[in-house]
């Protein structure tokens, strides 16, 4: 993962002293997308009036295209006072979190959008601004476009697809806290021959994970009762669990925030 990294050097000492001090700009390049280090290092300046908005509540996502390639950039809200000491002194910051795991996942062979860099802004030691950097997706459908449509095509077979993928995260000793049906895309390429990527990485715990962990970690995949059945006995199968016990953890921690269960029969 090391040979991946590559600090964007810009300041000789005496300005990166006066930088610390007042305000300061941390970016980190692949070294596979050392042609992108200008654009990470301008993003704090770029982004606001650049590329296309695919998405903006909290956390905004835009769309850029450079050299005919295409890539997306998240830049995350700004933290509350406490996670931005944090985050300038004693945590790495969502953007710092989101690139490095995604190069651990694909160390891994699990699949999620290559990691291209992040960049973060600093204002008197604390955490103003960060950005995460990543090729987009080659898998153009959410999980979520299938939980309300029974004749959603090859259904049964992405619904197997997702379980296998969690097993593989689980076996490797990964365990993603937002597992939900918009971090999930999908490529049908027919029958069971269904590509899947991961996204929105930054929470991410490293563990052995039993049956319940593993299990319970399904509660925002907001499927109807047979979707979930048939989601726990296909992690069951890989897993080599037991298929009813998986079924009982699988609904009875699923959210009752989630608007869907039931919306199917």
């Amino acid at each position: 993962m090391g040979n991946q990294l590559a600090l964007v050097p810009r300041y000789p000492l005496f300005k990166r002293i006066k930088h610390l001090l007042l305000c300061h700009k941390k970016c980190v390049v692949s070294r596979n997308f050392n042609e992108l280090s200008d654009f990470i290092y301008d993003l704090p300046s770029r982004f606001d009036h650049e590329g296309e908005v695919i998405f903006k509540v909290r956390n905004e996502l835009r769309r850029f295209v450079i050299d005919g390639k295409a890539y997306i950039v998240k830049s995350y809200c700004q933290p509350n006072i406490i996670n931005r000491v944090a985050y300038g002194s004693f945590r790495p910051s969502k953007a710092t979190r989101s690139y490095v795991y995604a190069l651990r996942l694909l160390d891994a062979e699990i699949g999620t959008p290559a990691p291209v860099g992040y960049c973060e802004t600093y204002k008197r030691g604390l955490l103003d601004r960060s950005f995460f950097v990543s090729r987009e997706s080659d898998c153009k459908h959410e999980f979520r476009e299938l939980l309300n449509d029974p004749e959603y095509p090859n259904r049964d077979n992405i619904i197997k697809a997702v379980a296998e993928f969690a097993a593989k995260l689980h076996d490797r000793n990964f365990l993603p806290m937002d597992f939900s049906s918009g971090n999930i895309l999908f490529e049908d390429n027919g029958g069971e021959d269904i590509v899947l990527e991961m996204v929105d990485l930054n929470r991410m715990r490293f563990r052995i994970i039993n049956m319940f962990q593993g299990c319970a970690s399904f509660h925002r995949l907001d499927l109807e009762e047979r979707g979930l059945r048939l989601l726990a006995s296909s992690y069951a199968r890989v897993r080599n669990m037991d298929s009813n016990d998986c079924q009982e953890i699988v609904l009875n921690n699923r959210d009752s925030r989630m608007k869907n269960y039931g919306n199917i029969v």
